[in-house]
């Protein structure tokens, strides 16, 4: 992680450029007891009786990169076991914002103060016209109904193989929703909010064990050479409209001719030519396009410097997590 933030500073140092080329790759599991063991192959998920290890195993059977499955649902020759042991409570606070106005000098309605209060349902009576406290200035009040539900969600997530326990993750977390109303009860379905408590626990253990995909920007250059012939103009121009709308395969190939016909002196074609590659996961060809532009005399061969740094630390990264994805 240390090494990629040092990159991505690399990265937004660069001068002299407007277009960006966007750069996904995968950076390694945090867990390091899931990367000693094979491809975790699940058929049998036991726990909660609220849904959670259901909507758990659908998340991570889906779990994907490149079609290889992190987790595996199968019926033949299972490994491992996903214990999902999940309790919750839910907890309400009604309350009364009360808000008190008054009339100035010249008609004008202005708000004097506001006031919290705890409430029960019997207190509260909205068919009346105009809900006043004789404990408050009779200029005019209005009474706000409020309800607080937070649902506590607790317990764990084991996986294990036999009787090896590979990894455990412990869930305590809360989710707090408020529903107002001046004309009617306030509703909160508790169901909804259990929901959302066990979706976000499930997204927050699915980022701790896979691998993770981040995205980096290349900024590209723009900037015509001096030396350009009027078609190698338009076709660099073109390359850089092409890199602006994300069609870097398409830019690949035009900025590989552009190479061609002026006979690879040109720094900036050598230069955005990394760059797509770069996009498109090619990392060897990316660098050797670096590599070559960073022997062409110009003001911006740092960058392509840079550069080659950078793509030997991306695929450095990438293979780690693919090989941990593959075990």
């Amino acid at each position: 992680m240390k090494k990629i933030s040092i990159i991505l500073v690399i990265l937004f140092s660069f001068y002299g450029c407007g277009a960006k080329v966007k750069v996904n790759t995968l950076m390694p599991s945090d867990v390091s007891a899931m990367s000693l063991h094979k491809k975790i192959k699940v058929n049998n998920f036991l726990g909660d009786n609220i849904g959670f290890t259901n909507r758990l195993k659908a998340t991570l059977i889906n779990l994907r990169y490149d079609n290889l499955p992190y987790f595996e649902l199968t019926y033949t020759n299972p490994n491992a076991t996903i214990n999902g042991q999940i309790d919750y409570d839910v907890m309400n606070n009604l309350y009364e914002n009360i808000y008190i106005y008054h009339y100035d000098k010249d008609g004008k309605k202005q708000k004097k103060n506001q006031y919290k209060s705890k409430a029960t349902k019997k207190d509260y009576n909205f068919n009346k016209k105009d809900n006043k406290k004789k404990n408050f200035p009779r200029e005019e009040v209005e009474i706000e109904l409020c309800l607080e539900k937070s649902v506590h969600l607790r317990g764990n997530i084991e996986i294990t193989a036999g009787k090896k326990m590979l990894y455990i993750y412990p869930i305590d977390n809360m989710v707090t929703q408020t529903d107002c109303s001046f004309y009617r009860y306030p509703y909160i379905d508790d169901a909804l909010l259990v929901s959302e408590a066990q979706n976000i626990a499930i997204n927050d253990f699915v980022g701790k064990i896979a691998p993770k995909k981040i995205t980096y920007e290349i900024k590209i250059i723009d900037k015509l050479e001096d030396s350009y012939t009027k078609d190698q103009k338009e076709m660099f121009l073109a390359g850089v409209v092409l890199i602006k709308e994300g069609r870097y395969l398409e830019a690949e190939a035009l900025f590989e001719r552009l190479i061609i016909i002026t006979n690879g002196h040109s720094f900036s074609a050598f230069y955005d030519y990394g760059t797509v590659l770069e996009a498109n996961g090619k990392y060897d060809k990316a660098k050797i396009a670096y590599e070559k532009a960073s022997k062409i005399p110009n003001k911006n061969s740092a960058m392509a410097l840079e550069s080659i740094y950078r793509v030997s630390n991306t695929k450095i990264f990438e293979n780690s997590a693919i090989k941990e994805i593959k075990k």
